[in-house]
């Protein structure tokens, strides 16, 4: 497929939302895609250069590696993964609290706020062993970038907690 990659996602954000700033980082941009057919029946999913692509981690990293935003060597993209990992755990954390009975939501809702502010966020401005880990090169730098920020973004709008450190 030589033109715009089809994105297949319901008409909202979500998982989809980071695959469309990777793109956009790599100066691409998708085309809205909606005829239904979904390779095992979920979105989001991307079809790209011949391919149909399906799981989030799956197709960020093709879009990361295709643009040259995935790290320049083993070690950048081990700590992209391992930051990535932990916007996904932290991820599944808040979805908990979307599909939890009403009677356990506000304890839900107290542990990420709890395990965001005493060990996700601190994480991202130490690494494991105490020091600031960075990826070299702003532009390999993108995919840890786009995965945090719409964490961020979540956090401050479902459950009030804004990071007051710079993102940059």
């Amino acid at each position: 497929m030589a033109g715009k990659p089809v994105l297949h996602y319901f008409n909202g954000r979500g998982r989809m939302e980071c695959i469309r700033w990777l793109l956009a980082a790599g100066g691409a941009s998708g085309a809205p895609g909606g005829d239904g057919r979904l390779m095992f029946q979920q979105v989001p999913m991307v079809e790209i250069d011949g391919m149909t692509l399906v799981q989030s981690r799956a197709i960020l990293n093709y879009i990361a590696t295709k643009y040259d935003l995935y790290g320049k060597d083993a070690k950048e993209r081990a700590l992209i993964d391992m930051y990535t990992e932990g916007i996904l755990d932290l991820s599944e954390m808040m979805l908990q609290v979307v599909i939890s009975l009403p009677e356990q939501r506000e304890a839900k809702i107290s542990l990420v706020k709890e395990k965001t502010k005493n060990r996700y966020l601190p994480a991202y401005e130490k690494g494991p062993n105490g020091e600031a880990q960075h990826v070299d090169g702003e532009e390999q730098a993108q995919l840890k970038k786009c995965s945090k920020l719409q964490q961020d973004k979540g956090l401050d709008r479902y459950y009030g907690i804004t990071n007051t450190r710079e993102t940059e």
